[in-house]
């Protein structure tokens, strides 16, 4: 499989988009023409600072996602400090994710995110465009989060004393047993363990598929404005949905989390 980092850095394109935490089985499901590439990283961060250590003077980053600021950003992960400056490393970084952020939806917007590329592209023509969006990352657009610990749905009637006995079951939940408990002592809510809680695995699948269809609908719109470009839509690294009980993008390191999508449009 080709190295995504390698395909970056090689080939003439335009417009990069980068879908935070698309799989590529999933994405493929939807532009059955993107063929799989491998990530430098099952995190944002990771992905950054292994995929452009050196300084890319044609390349304006439009980035929703906050890793990638003209501030320093650090993220503590794996038990070492990472750290990046997206303005010692890219010509110029937009930080649309603080423009985009929708209060009503409590996400990152998509659409405001491509509003901010479009003005770029004004603004630098002769340079080449990063677009990051956060989704299908989570939070998710189809779930309205509880805003108390009194809405989460009750643990207990979910799960009975004999199925917390069952070993294939508790393999099943994996992550989501160890984020419920903590549900049970805390305020906080955890997106993954709360689907469950609603409709098991196959609710939380829905919603990350729901997040792809979601931000696809404003990409597909701006490549067809955008036509004339040579445009690639990719990843930064994929997600764990269940297997071997893991959610999200954290360790163990795996092909799930470092097989990414790319697509071209020429």
């Amino acid at each position: 499989m080709t190295r995504q980092k390698d395909l970056i850095h090689k080939t003439d394109w335009d417009i990069m988009i980068v879908l935070d935490a698309c799989r590529y089985d999933y994405f493929k499901a939807i532009k059955p023409h993107a063929v799989p590439a491998t990530s430098e990283g099952i995190w944002t961060m990771e992905w950054l600072t292994k995929t452009f250590p050196d300084y890319y003077n044609d390349i304006v980053y439009v980035s929703g996602n906050a890793y990638c600021s003209n501030v320093p950003t650090m993220d503590v992960t794996l038990k070492s400090v990472v750290s990046f400056h997206g303005t010692k490393h890219f010509f110029h970084v937009v930080n649309a994710w603080d423009y985009a952020w929708d209060d009503k939806l409590k996400l990152i917007n998509p659409k405001g995110v491509l509003e901010c590329a479009e003005i770029a592209i004004q603004l630098h023509k002769k340079k080449k465009l990063i677009i990051h969006l956060m989704q299908p990352h989570l939070p998710f657009v189809t779930c309205t989060m509880p805003q108390t610990k009194k809405d989460i749905p009750p643990f207990r009637d979910k799960l009975t004393d004999q199925q917390t006995k069952d070993k294939k079951k508790l393999c099943e939940m994996g992550d989501i047993w160890w984020w419920i408990n903590y549900l049970d002592k805390n305020n906080i809510t955890d997106t993954f363990a709360y689907l469950y809680l609603k409709g098991g695995p196959k609710a939380i699948t829905k919603a990350y598929m729901d997040n792809l269809n979601y931000v696809m609908k404003y990409v597909d719109m701006f490549t067809k404005k955008y036509s004339n470009k040579k445009i690639v839509i990719t990843a930064d690294h994929g997600n764990y949905l269940g297997e071997d009980g893991h959610y999200g993008h954290h360790p163990p390191r795996s092909k799930i989390l470092t097989t990414v999508p790319w697509w071209t449009s020429w």
